[in-house]
């Protein structure tokens, strides 16, 4: 691991003890894989036993049928899942959409080959596959695409316009993203001590997890430091429409009232039909 990286995570470990998280500008994807496959075997039992998780999906979920009702319902579609974990939530999502529109193809995708493998227990095998978001192996195939679980927020800063760009390219001409990021929330960066004169800043939060109880580690027995990048609404249209990408509907998601601390910010885009010629105009 670059010692820069090493020297900023052993930083917010100590910060994240004391305040429960930290803020900085390095994104630490290098244990990624490693922290999501030591997760896989509770990932859903962990999340469902969180009220504030379970408050954030439903008002998610909720937002995006709402908004795709409008906008497909009646249509055959073929429908990808970026960064779809255990698959139980892609499964659940699935079966809403097929109450206003009929799923031809359905594909799903995860950086964790142990939650790759859960995924295609409930998916089916063919159905599932590793894959990263910055290099997705399709090319204008989908009608829906869906990123959700601030997916894109894990990414370093120069690897998510990249990420915009491949889902944005798996899409057809016109066809629908929904993605849902982590918000800079005021709220919440003065609660957790967001401070510009103390270094303990940045676009990134960074925080611990636990398994039933037990702190997430790697084989040094260091505990695993998750990091996720903030978004204002500005940056993160930005983003999109660099990657030929228009909102249609965006949603700030707020925390319960005990339990969540980030608010979300959930968006439906589409995307605009013949970008490239336009581009080259």
């Amino acid at each position: 691991m670059d010692i820069r990286i090493n020297k900023e995570l052993n930083r917010l470990r100590t910060i994240i003890e004391k305040n429960r998280v930290a803020f900085t500008d390095i994104a630490n994807i290098q244990q990624l894989q490693v922290g999501y496959d030591i997760r896989a075997d509770n990932y859903s039992k962990e999340s469902q036993s969180r009220p504030d998780k379970v408050h954030q999906t439903t008002l998610t979920d909720r937002f995006f049928l709402e908004e795709l009702r409008k906008l497909i319902s009646g249509k055959r579609i073929a429908y990808l899942d970026v960064g779809c974990a255990d698959g139980r939530r892609t499964k659940r999502f699935s079966n809403e959409l097929e109450d206003f529109c009929q799923i031809d193809r359905l594909n799903a995708i995860d950086y964790s080959r142990k939650m790759v493998a859960q995924a295609q227990g409930i998916l089916e095998h063919s159905n599932v596959s590793w894959g990263n978001i910055t290099d997705l192996p399709f090319q204008a195939e989908f009608n829906l695409v869906t990123c959700m679980y601030g997916v894109i927020g894990h990414l370093s800063e120069k690897l998510i316009q990249q990420a915009f760009n491949n889902l944005s390219q798996t899409l057809v001409d016109g066809g629908i993203l929904c993605i849902d990021v982590l918000g800079s929330d005021q709220k919440f960066l003065k609660h957790y001590r967001y401070n510009e004169v103390n270094s303990n800043h940045g676009k990134y939060v960074a925080y611990f997890t636990k398994i039933e109880g037990s702190p997430l580690t790697n084989g040094k027995d260091q505990r695993i430091v998750y990091t996720m990048r903030m978004f204002t609404p500005g940056e993160i249209k930005i983003y999109a429409k660099n990657a030929g990408l228009r909102p249609l509907a965006d949603k700030e998601i707020y925390p319960v009232e005990r339990g969540l601390d980030e608010m979300e910010y959930a968006l439906v885009l589409k995307k605009n039909a013949n970008k490239f010629i336009c581009l080259l105009r």
